[in-house]
């Protein structure tokens, strides 16, 4: 923005005093002048003050769908002074920052005067008082992002320790890529290195780095991106300060470290990233360790493990030592339990073995028949005994006995009915007689 302008006052409306202005004197225009006339002269004399610079307060910021910006400009003193604004959507494209209620703002344009008598401030440049454009446009979008979380501690990778392949997205012309290429070939010798080479400054700067960025991401060679840029001026960073920048950067799904510039300097390219370094060189190192200390670290390592392993290996002897002796006392313990519940089954064998129970069966059966014996002459004797007894009864009751004394026994042949009296077989009647020794077989021939 040009300094040799002047800076008009809205209060006093006087400048730095060397303004042309209309003449207020009292001399009066001869003639009578048309509305347009009359507005044709005051805008001539509107527009004789030519460029200026104006000094207030942004108000009633009202954007147009085709990108214009109309607003107010408050005299920072006087609130009531108000003067109206437009930018045009050419313009409004060049701005660094985004223009916003509140803001305190020097606007570089030229006033003119409508059909409609309305007085408006053509704005070109503006720039924030107090701050530089650079310096509010990185705060307004830094607001914006951190209320968005891409600053959050927890949305961001840790790199992987040993990268199979590292993204390096930078200048191919700047020093940049060859400090952070030395260091890593420097750090690890077989790295494999893919660079995608970009702007890091100028208008086209945002647009190619974005792109660098996302093509190297979706390529998938690569476990981590560096984003590196050399030192320089703070104007010279402006592309990774850029919402277009931070937001590819977001969206890569390799982490991404980011060197922008010196130690000092803070883009939003490195408050997004997944990790900061100080400088290119300094990314380098934090993406990959050094091999030699890989080296180191793996043969201590492997003398410590040889160590631990030799103590491990004397301990486990030790114990199977003392569990081989426990075993074997323990087996000892088993074997004499075995052996002596082998005795023991033994002797229940040799109780149950078929000879021994057939020689047990025997004898008790030997038993079982001398004691049936005696048993069975007891009782034939007493059977013996009983039955002469009642033989002897027997015979006594008898009719074979009283047959033996003389008499006989007479019974029909016919039915065998034994003969009581003689009306028992009439005459014809064959009847048997029963003596002591023998039968005769008779027929009745007459009755007595």
């Amino acid at each position: 923005m040009a300094t040799k302008q002047r800076t008009i006052d809205l209060v006093s409306g006087d400048g730095d005093g060397t303004a042309a202005r209309a003449d207020t004197g009292e001399r009066r225009q001869p003639g009578v002048l048309s509305p347009r006339e009359l507005l044709a002269r005051a805008r001539a004399n509107v527009e004789h003050i030519g460029l200026c610079l104006v000094k207030g307060e942004v108000a009633e910021l009202r954007p147009h769908r085709n990108g214009h910006l109309f607003f107010k400009l408050l005299d920072l003193e006087d609130r009531k002074a108000a003067l109206p604004c437009a930018l045009w959507a050419r313009d409004v494209k060049r701005l660094k920052f985004t223009l916003e209620d509140g803001l305190a703002v020097v606007l570089d344009g030229k006033l003119g005067l409508s059909d409609y008598a309305n007085v408006q401030l053509t704005v070109r440049e503006v720039e924030p008082v107090g701050q530089g454009a650079h310096e509010l446009a990185f705060r307004q979008l830094k607001d914006k992002l951190a209320k968005e979380g891409l600053f959050a501690l927890e949305r961001k990778r840790a790199p992987p320790f040993l990268p199979r392949a590292v993204g390096v997205v930078t200048s191919k012309h700047g020093a940049a890529l060859h400090d952070v290429l030395a260091r890593l070939f420097e750090r690890c010798p077989p790295m494999h290195v893919v660079v995608a080479p970009t702007l890091v400054q100028g208008e086209s700067a945002p647009a190619e780095i974005a792109a660098a960025l996302s093509r190297l991401d979706g390529a998938g060679l690569v476990d981590v991106i560096l984003l590196v840029r050399g030192g320089g001026a703070r104007e010279d960073l402006i592309a990774f300060d850029t919402e277009l920048v931070a937001r590819a950067v977001v969206s890569c799904a390799a982490p991404v470290i980011a060197g922008v510039g010196h130690e000092s300097d803070v883009t939003i390219a490195d408050l997004v990233a997944d990790l900061r370094a100080a400088t290119p060189t300094h990314a380098a190192e934090l993406a990959v360790p050094r091999l030699a200390d890989l080296r180191h670290t793996l043969d201590e390592r492997a003398r410590r493990l040889h160590s631990e392993v030799q103590h491990a290996v004397t301990e486990r002897r030790v114990r199977c030592q003392a569990l081989a002796r426990r075993l074997e006392q323990a087996l000892a313990r088993g074997r004499r339990q075995q052996a002596e519940r082998l005795r023991s089954v033994e002797a229940r064998l040799r109780r149950l073995s078929p000879e021994r129970v057939l020689r047990e069966l025997r004898i008790r059966l030997t038993r079982l028949e001398l004691r049936l014996r005696a048993a069975t002459e007891t009782r034939q004797r007493a059977s013996g005994q009983r039955l002469a007894l009642l033989a002897a009864r027997l015979d006594a009751l008898s009719p074979l006995t009283v047959l033996g004394r003389g008499y006989a026994i007479a019974s029909r042949v016919d039915d065998g009915r034994v003969l009581h009296a003689a009306a028992d077989a009439p005459p014809a009647t064959e009847i048997r007689v029963r003596l002591a020794k023998g039968a005769l077989r008779a027929r009745v021939l007459d009755e007595q």
